[in-house]
C-alpha cells in the first residue's frame, strides 16, 4: 500500500514538474515575442524623431518640456493603485522618468502582490514611454513595460518569475496612460464677460467667442533632456493659408524644470483679429448714467443749477480693425472702433425741465502701446492706457440756443478688446490616475500647476514670441474614488 501512494506522489510530482517546465517554456516564448515587438516600437519612435530634423525647421508653434519639468508632473503617480482579477495587486510608491532619444524611461518601485497576498515583493518596474497626439488634441504618454527585478523571489528559477511578472503587469497590471500637459485643442473659447461699474450704473457685456483654428502636421519628438511638440502650420478655419514665411527656430535651450512656447507672431495677431470679426463687440447698458454734466449760473443775482442725467441708455460698438504689431521690442494694437449709444437725456436745465433722445456715436482710432501681462497665472495682451474715453455727445436746444453736450465714458482696455492666454497651448491641471481596476481607471486626482512666465519678443511678424516657464506644482486634490475604495 505504501509502495503504491510513493509511486503515485511520484507520477503527481513528475506531472507538476512537466507541467511547471511547459509553462515556465510558454513564458519564456511569449516573454521574447513581446520583447521583439516592444524592439521594434523602440526603432520605430527613434526613426519619427529624427524625421527630417524638425527641431530646428520652421514651425508656427513649439512647445518644449524639459526633463525635471515632466518628472515634476509624473512624480505625481506616486500612490497609483493597480488591481487586476485574480488577487494581483501593484502599488507604486516612486516614479521617475529619463528621456531618451524617442521615448522616456520610466522607473517606478513599488510593492507587488499576487494571489491574494501569497506573494509579495518589492519590485522596480522598467517603463518605456511613448508620446503621441489624441484626437481631441490632447497629448498623452502611453507606456509598455519593459522588465521587472524583484526583491524576494521564490526558490525557483529568478529569471523565470520576473519573466512572468513583466507579463502579468503588462497584461493584467497594465500601467495607465498618463496626461502630457500640452493641448492641440482647435478651438480656443472664451466665455462671455460681464461687468457691472458702480461709478457710471452701467452694465457692459461682451458676448461669448470662439477663434477655429486649423494645424497642419501636429508632431511629437522625444530627445535626452527633453520633449518637443509642434505644429508646422497653424491658420484660421476657411481663411487663406498666410503670405508670411514662418522664421526657423534653433535647438531648444531651456534651464531645469522649465517649458518654453515659441508661437509665430502673425498667428497671435490673425487670432486677435478674428476675435473682433463679429459686429458687435461690447454691449452697453444703464437704467440711469447720473449727472453726467452739472453747471451752475446766476441770473439775476439768484445761483440756478443745470443737471443733466441720461437715462434708458442702450448701446454697443464694433471693432472694425485691431492690428497687433512689432517693432523695436514695442508691441502695439492699431485699433479702430465705432458703435451708437441711444437713451434720453433728462434734467433741470436751469428750471427747465428737459426729456429729449440722443443719439450718439462713439469712435476710437489709435495706435494704443501693448505689453505682456500675467493675469490669473496666464500670459495676456495687457494695455498701457488704462481706460478709453468713448464721448457720448448730447444736442438740444434751452432757450432756443443749440446746446452741445459731451459726456466720456470711460471703458477698460480689457473690455473694449478682447484678448486670449497667449501660453494657452500649455494646461493648467491635469488628471492623475490613482485607482486602476480590471484595466479600468476608476480614480484621479487633480494637479494644478503654475508657470512664473518671461517673454522674448520677436523682431518682425515671420519670428516667434518665445515665453518661457518654470514650473509649480500646486496642491493635489482627489477628484473621484472608486465605490468602497
Amino acid at each position: 500500500m505504501i509502495k503504491r501512494v510513493v509511486k503515485w506522489v511520484g507520477v503527481l510530482a513528475f506531472v507538476l514538474v512537466l507541467a511547471a517546465f511547459g509553462y515556465g517554456s510558454f513564458v519564456t516564448s511569449r516573454l521574447a515575442e513581446y520583447q521583439a515587438e516592444l524592439k521594434g516600437r523602440m526603432a520605430a519612435a527613434r526613426a519619427e524623431t529624427g524625421e527630417a530634423e524638425r527641431l530646428t525647421q520652421p514651425q508656427d508653434l513649439r512647445v518644449v518640456l524639459d526633463e525635471r519639468f515632466l518628472n515634476d508632473i509624473f512624480g505625481a503617480t506616486a500612490g497609483l493603485e493597480i488591481r487586476a482579477r485574480g488577487g494581483h495587486d501593484l502599488q507604486v510608491e516612486k516614479v521617475e522618468v529619463h528621456l531618451d532619444r524617442g521615448f522616456l524611461h520610466i522607473e517606478a518601485e513599488g510593492v507587488f502582490s499576487a494571489f491574494g497576498g501569497l506573494y509579495v515583493t518589492p519590485v522596480k518596474a522598467s517603463y518605456l514611454g511613448f508620446a503621441r497626439i489624441g484626437e481631441n488634441g490632447h497629448c498623452i504618454l502611453e507606456s509598455r513595460l519593459d522588465q521587472v527585478r524583484a526583491d524576494r523571489v521564490p526558490l525557483i528559477s529568478p529569471k523565470w518569475v520576473e519573466s512572468w511578472m513583466t507579463l502579468k503587469l503588462q497584461r493584467a497590471l497594465k500601467f495607465p496612460e498618463l496626461p502630457i500637459p500640452v493641448t492641440l485643442e482647435p478651438n480656443l473659447s472664451l466665455p462671455e464677460m460681464t461687468k457691472f461699474v458702480p461709478k457710471r450704473n452701467l452694465n457692459l457685456r461682451i458676448p461669448a467667442r470662439t477663434v477655429q483654428l486649423e494645424l497642419t502636421a501636429p508632431w511629437v519628438a522625444i530627445e535626452p533632456g527633453y520633449l518637443v511638440i509642434g505644429v508646422e502650420r497653424i491658420q484660421l478655419a476657411d481663411r487663406e493659408a498666410p503670405s508670411e514665411t514662418t522664421t526657423a527656430l534653433g535647438a531648444p535651450d531651456l534651464t531645469p524644470g522649465s517649458a518654453q512656447v515659441a508661437v509665430r507672431f502673425g498667428l497671435i495677431s490673425a487670432m486677435l483679429d478674428e476675435l473682433v470679426e463679429p459686429e458687435v463687440d461690447l454691449y452697453l447698458q444703464s437704467d440711469r448714467i447720473p449727472r453726467v454734466w452739472r453747471k451752475e449760473k446766476k441770473i439775476l443775482g439768484v445761483t440756478t443749477k443745470a443737471e443733466l442725467d441720461l437715462v434708458g441708455v442702450d448701446g454697443s460698438l464694433d471693432i472694425q480693425r485691431a492690428r497687433l504689431g512689432v517693432a523695436s521690442g514695442e508691441l502695439w494694437v492699431d485699433l479702430e472702433a465705432g458703435g451708437k449709444v441711444t437713451g434720453v437725456a433728462s434734467g433741470d436745465l436751469f428750471g427747465l425741465a428737459l426729456n429729449k433722445e440722443f443719439a450718439a456715436e462713439p469712435r476710437v482710432n489709435e495706435r494704443v502701446p501693448v505689453e505682456i501681462t500675467e493675469r490669473d497665472g496666464f500670459l495676456e495682451l495687457g494695455f498701457a492706457k488704462k481706460e478709453f474715453d468713448l464721448d457720448l455727445k448730447v444736442e438740444t436746444s434751452i432757450l432756443d440756443r443749440d446746446v452741445s453736450i459731451h459726456h466720456e465714458l470711460e471703458i477698460s482696455p480689457r473690455f473694449l478688446l478682447r484678448t486670449f492666454s497667449l501660453d494657452h497651448w500649455i494646461e493648467r491641471e491635469i488628471m492623475i490616475p490613482t485607482v486602476v481596476r480590471n484595466k479600468r481607471v476608476q480614480g484621479y486626482k487633480k494637479v494644478a500647476m503654475s508657470l512664473s512666465w518671461s517673454a522674448q519678443l520677436p523682431q518682425a511678424a515671420q519670428d516667434h514670441l518665445s515665453l518661457m516657464g518654470t514650473l509649480a506644482i500646486g496642491g493635489l486634490q482627489e477628484v473621484a474614488k472608486p465605490e468602497g475604495g
